[in-house]
Formats: C-alpha cells, sequence, structure tokens
C-alpha cells in the first residue's frame, strides 16, 4: 500500500531532497515574495534623503565569521550610496573588517566606475578603540593618523578636504556582528553630537539592539538576512540575499510537506493485526 511504502522511504532520499531544495535558489532565484518590513524601508529612507555628493562614514565592525550574513548586506548599503552619488569614508574598529571593507569598496567601485580618492576613501583600521573614535571628534586626520589604509596622506585626496572631523559627514553607518560596533559609535560620537546612526547587524544581535531602535538612538536598523534581502529588492538590485530566502523558504515548504505527509502516512496506513 502506498501509505506503507512512504513509511519505509529510505533517509538518505530526503536528505537528497533537502539539499536540492536548499541549492536551486542559489543559481536559479526563484522570485518567492518577500514583504518589506518598515525597519528595512526605514533604512532605505534614511539614506535616500542625504543629498547627493553630501559624505557619509561606513564602518565594517563585523569579522570574517559573518561575511556570509554581513557581506550582501554591506554591499546593499554601499551599492545604495554610490547610486545616490555620496561620498563615502570607509573605516573599521577592527582588521578584519577592514580587509572585508577593501574588498568590497574596491569591488563596488570598479564595477560602477567610482574614482578612489575622490568617491570614497578607505581609512582602514587604526589601533586604539574607543581613543580613536573620540578623537575623530575633535580631528579626525589625526586620528586616522593622517593617512588612509594604504599609508597614502589624506591630504592627497580631494574628498577628504572638507572633512576635518566625523561631524563633517552626514551620516554614521554601521554594519557589526557584535563589539566593537553600534553601541561605542553612539556612546562616543554619534549620541554625543547628535548625528544620525543607522545600519545593520546579524540576526542573532537584533533583539538586543532593538530598544536602541525604538527609543531612536539608532535611527534604523537591517535586521540579517532577511532585511538584506528586503533591502536589495527596495534598490532594485537582488543579490546573494535574495536567493538565501528563496532557499530558506523553499527548505521549509518541504519540511512541512514532509510533516503533512509523514502525519497522513501513519493515520492511513494498513495497521498490524494488533493494532498498533
Amino acid at each position: 500500500m502506498f501509505w506503507d511504502k512512504m513509511q519505509k522511504i529510505n533517509k538518505y532520499y530526503i536528505y537528497a531532497l533537502l539539499v536540492i531544495a536548499l541549492v536551486i535558489p542559489m543559481f536559479v532565484p526563484l522570485g518567492l515574495p518577500i514583504s518589506i518590513t518598515a525597519d528595512t524601508r526605514k533604512v532605505y529612507d534614511l539614506m535616500e534623503k542625504i543629498p547627493p555628493g553630501s559624505p557619509i562614514l561606513m564602518s565594517f565592525d563585523y569579522t570574517a565569521n559573518a561575511v556570509a550574513e554581513m557581506d550582501p548586506m554591506a554591499t546593499a548599503l554601499l551599492k545604495q550610496a554610490f547610486k545616490r552619488g555620496l561620498k563615502v569614508v570607509l573605516f573599521s574598529q577592527g582588521d578584519q573588517g577592514a580587509v572585508l571593507a577593501q574588498k568590497i569598496g574596491d569591488d563596488l567601485a570598479g564595477k560602477m566606475k567610482k574614482n578612489y580618492g575622490t568617491d570614497y576613501v578607505h581609512l582602514g583600521y587604526k589601533p586604539g578603540g574607543t581613543v580613536v573614535l573620540r578623537r575623530m571628534v575633535e580631528d579626525l586626520w589625526d586620528a586616522a593618523a593622517n593617512v588612509d589604509m594604504n599609508g597614502k596622506p589624506l591630504s592627497s585626496f580631494p574628498l577628504m578636504q572638507n572633512i576635518k572631523k566625523i561631524t563633517d559627514v552626514k551620516a554614521i553607518v554601521v554594519i557589526s556582528n557584535g563589539s566593537p560596533g553600534f553601541v561605542e559609535w553612539l556612546n562616543y560620537v554619534t549620541g554625543p553630537q547628535k548625528m544620525p546612526l543607522f545600519g545593520g547587524t546579524v540576526s542573532v544581535m537584533v533583539p538586543g539592539y532593538m530598544p536602541y531602535v525604538q527609543s531612536g538612538q539608532f535611527a534604523g536598523l537591517l535586521q540579517g538576512s532577511r532585511g538584506t534581502a528586503e533591502y536589495e529588492l527596495l534598490i532594485k538590485e537582488p543579490g546573494k540575499a535574495v536567493s538565501a530566502q528563496d532557499s530558506q523558504s523553499l527548505s521549509h515548504l518541504y519540511l512541512v510537506t514532509l510533516l503533512v505527509l509523514g502525519n497522513l502516512g501513519y493515520f492511513l496506513r494498513k495497521k498490524p493485526a494488533d493494532g498498533r
């Protein structure tokens, strides 16, 4: 009987189909519907309200273990900034973040025809922790030791001529998976200076950050891979995060189907003579 056979399916077939459900959307996006949440739209609107040509600082405060979730988020935020003609100062509170920022910044700049020194500058990682952030308020050049990540003088970059202290940028955009990250920027820079602070974080950090969002201390927050997928749709640049949501949705649908079939099979199968 059909339902009896269903109870004896080899488990490896089940695992194989799950892998297929996860992998296919990575190569062939399905375009499954994704609703846009208010929090994601707020981040998008904040970036849209910054006048073209204005400078912002993007702080890549995440580590290599979070690249799967954070790289697409950082790419989407920087892509929107470049599309709008914003001038971007890249920075990181950690050495790993600085390397990740350089890769994403240079890759996007090449694709979008943005020039280093004019459209963006990468300050890199400056040792000193919160001392560096506090010094940025008074003298950003001095806090950066007067050089970019590659050791070139900041005085040689047209972009930096009108950015002498942190308040010369219009907003601080943070991509973080923990500490140091948002809280350090809030405590030492954006809070005291009344500057806009927004960006994104990994899913597991969202509950801890929501009180800051609700109080207005964080102007906006992208929430993990789902938030990035929504953001990619808003900027009309569907990418890895949208594909990941397709994989997640399809695999969840597959698992729910298995649960339904498994329960149906249990109740409809031919029962042994003893009734068990």
